[in-house]
């Protein structure tokens, strides 16, 4: 007898397909034999995987220039994907960056189904420091971690953990530089009105000198 059967998400998660099947019959005389039953676990072929997008979006745009300078607000979001056949458990999304300001990153669940996403979101804004218009953008690199099923020893029947599976996503927003103020003009001191007024007298004085010389020798 052949029959088949079609391999479940638990068969997945359990990381192989068990099965046990008996016979039933009864010998020519017409009792019941009881023959021996038979089993067969076929192991899954476990392909974990996991995609994280994250996005960064200017919403605190104090003077509508569409930049980001200091003071503006930036919003974070991270879209965590199960791209493996598999359920993830212990999801998760660290960001370095935004821990260091006090930035939690939540997600709405610990689990998630082979093919299934959600959004994790950071419980408040970034603001643009000045430290990020020195450096030119704000830049930093999050992570999602998910957790595949255990895999089961095939000699002793004992759970094998199973690595985590990772993938890092990275933002980078432009932060321009601060406007160059003008220069006022340069104030002019006390002593640089006397020095001009001297160097006016000077030329004064010579051209009387310049003029009498020339007088005199009109004169002879």
């Amino acid at each position: 007898v052949t029959e088949s059967y079609t391999v479940t998400q638990a068969d997945l998660d359990a990381g192989s397909v068990y099965n046990a099947a008996t016979a039933d019959g009864e010998d020519p005389g017409g009792d019941p034999v009881d023959p021996p039953g038979d089993d067969e676990e076929v192991p899954a072929e476990l392909k974990p995987g996991i995609d994280l997008d994250k996005q960064a979006e200017l919403t605190g745009d104090a003077n509508g220039n569409g930049k980001a300078d200091v003071g503006d607000e930036i919003t974070f979001s991270f879209v965590v994907t199960n791209t493996g056949n598999v359920t993830l458990t212990e999801v998760g999304v660290s960001d370095p960056m935004l821990a260091e300001v006090g930035i939690t990153v939540t997600c709405p669940a610990a689990v998630l189904a082979a093919g299934e996403s959600m959004t994790c979101t950071a419980d408040r804004v970034y603001v643009v420091t000045e430290d990020d218009q020195r450096a030119g953008q704000v830049h930093n690199v999050a992570t999602a971690t998910g957790t595949p099923p255990p895999t089961t020893d095939p000699e002793t029947g004992e759970e094998v953990p199973t690595p985590p599976v990772t993938d890092e996503d990275e933002t980078t927003t432009p932060v321009p530089p601060a406007p160059e103020k003008p220069r006022p003009p340069l104030a002019q001191t006390g002593a640089e009105v006397a020095s001009l007024g001297l160097l006016a007298l000077a030329l004064v004085g010579g051209g009387a000198v310049l003029t009498a010389t020339s007088r005199k020798r009109r004169t002879e």
